[in-house]
């Protein structure tokens, strides 16, 4: 029961960290993937994006002291319904209806989480040490799938993908060394590839998912990086883990669709997304409309005396009082 607890509360706190760190994205400077700790520095700065972090982080501690005696799969699924508390928080703070193929999405990845919760076998059984070449075979194949993301799918979404599939092999790392809290050591070699792999996975998939959530709404953001992240956690739970398989071949027909249920959940967000601008070319603080105002302000300038004929953008007042002449020193 207070193994469970600790899951339920890593759900709230993650979740609702993400929601805060959001709305402290909206005043920091924009992320670049190539300057991963010039970005850090910036964030470090924002008192509420700061405060998110730490509600985050906390509920990290809580998913690792619940991975103690909590096979991966339903600790994962717990955290994942906690897109519910991301949804409710995204409707009051944005105060506008959420899209309709980031509820679908969102509904998606709560009901195969649900599925999975209920066939996953209960509690007694946590996951064996992983041997070291499936856990380095995982993070290659992991660590691939998070480029190739990163690399072709540039909207917001496709960002939060691949973060999460890389926070799913942080999930991972985090299960082979979760027997230390438990007073058990696991083996020299897992726990060396547990955090050669761990550690940078999480470090990429932290720029990536930072960088998705200033650029994107919370719920459509979170969904996907929760699905990519619940897909790798789970089948790798499963595949390298050794987290058991429901029993009975109904309850285990279940589970494996509730998996390819939430990456369905990714597919539907991801396709919801697909005229959004990429991700790379969109400016921070261009949401609800404000591209819009900003475009109404943009001028070209025509050719003057002094002045070279401009392909150049100003902004200047575009009110009807607005004049024609180049801004002058």
């Amino acid at each position: 029961m207070l193994l469970a607890g600790a899951a339920a509360g890593a759900a709230v706190a993650i979740n609702v960290g993400y929601v805060v760190q959001h709305s402290g994205l909206a005043s920091a400077p924009r992320i670049e993937l190539r300057r991963p700790l010039a970005a850090v520095a910036a964030l470090l700065r924002c008192p509420r994006w700061v405060a998110g972090a730490v509600l985050g982080y906390a509920g990290l501690a809580l998913e690792y002291i619940a991975l103690t005696a909590l096979p991966l799969s339903a600790v994962q699924a717990t955290i994942g319904a906690g897109l519910v508390i991301v949804a409710v928080l995204s409707r009051v703070r944005g105060g506008v209806a959420l899209a309709r193929g980031d509820v679908l999405g969102a509904a998606l990845a709560i009901a195969a989480l649900a599925v999975i919760a209920v066939a996953t076998p209960a509690a007694g059984a946590a996951h064996h040490a992983p041997s070291p070449l499936g856990l380095a075979a995982a993070a290659a194949v992991v660590a691939g799938g998070g480029a190739l993301a990163a690399l072709r799918l540039r909207t917001a979404a496709g960002l939060a993908l691949a973060a999460g599939l890389l926070y799913g092999m942080t999930s991972i790392a985090m299960a082979a060394l979760a027997p230390l809290l438990a007073g058990a050591s696991p083996p020299l070699a897992v726990a060396g590839i547990a955090l050669a792999t761990g550690v940078p996975a999480t470090a990429a998939g932290f720029v990536c998912f930072q960088r998705a959530l200033q650029r994107g709404r919370p719920l459509p953001v979170v969904t996907a990086m929760m699905a990519g992240m619940d897909v790798v956690a789970i089948a790798g739970g499963l595949l390298v883990l050794g987290d058991p398989l429901a029993s009975g071949a109904g309850a285990r027909t279940a589970q494996l669709a509730g998996l390819a249920l939430a990456a369905l959940s990714a597919v539907v967000v991801l396709h919801a997304g697909r005229r959004e601008a990429p991700a790379a070319e969109k400016a921070p603080g261009l949401e609800r409309g404000e591209d819009t105002v900003l475009r109404s302000r943009v001028r070209r300038i025509g050719a003057r005396p002094g002045v070279p004929a401009a392909d150049d953008l100003q902004v200047r007042d575009g009110g009807p009082s607005a004049t024609r002449a180049p801004v002058e020193a």
